[in-house]
This record gives structure tokens, sequence and C-alpha cells, in this order.
């Protein structure tokens, strides 16, 4: 199993943050597949074909989590390139 470990700091309010968030996960959604959903802070991610995904927002960090299986491993380095983009890109 392949794991995925990204952090970034922000300043912005947590509405906001959570927005770009789900923006991002609804991308990951569209582009792959899987469904997602809120519980509390952290915005779950799963995917059938092995890949679980949390995202957590708290006050100044948004880290993001992932458990890629046997399959989904094989996209890890094109997943996290893009996931570090849209956070470079809207998380601030």
């Amino acid at each position: 199993m392949s794991k995925i470990s990204i952090r970034r700091k922000h300043s912005m309010d947590q509405q906001a943050l959570a927005q770009q968030v789900e923006q991002l996960a609804d991308k990951i959604a569209t582009r792959y597949g899987g469904s997602y959903g809120w519980q509390g802070d952290a915005l779950m991610f799963q995917h059938d074909g092995g890949v679980d995904v949390c995202i957590q927002c708290t006050g100044e960090e948004v880290a993001v989590d992932a458990k890629l299986g046997m399959l989904a491993s094989m996209m890890k380095g094109k997943l996290t390139s893009e996931i570090e983009d849209y956070l470079d890109k809207h998380i601030s």
C-alpha cells in the first residue's frame, strides 16, 4: 500500500477553505470516479479502486493523507502532483 501526505499552511476562513477543498474533491471525483463527504472538519474521499483520502481542514493547515491500493499506487506521482498544484493555486 502506498501513501500520500501533503501539508499546506493557510490563512483562509473556514467556509472559503471548505469550498476550495470540496472543489478539489469534485475535480478528483470527476476525473477518477469515487465519492466524498464531510465528517466534521475532514473531507473523506473514497474510490472502490483502492483510494482512501482524508483532507483535514484546521484553522492554520490543510492536511491531505491518502492510502492507495496496489493498482492506484501506479498513479501516485500524477495524483500527488495534481493535489499539490491545486493546493498551491487555491489555498493560501
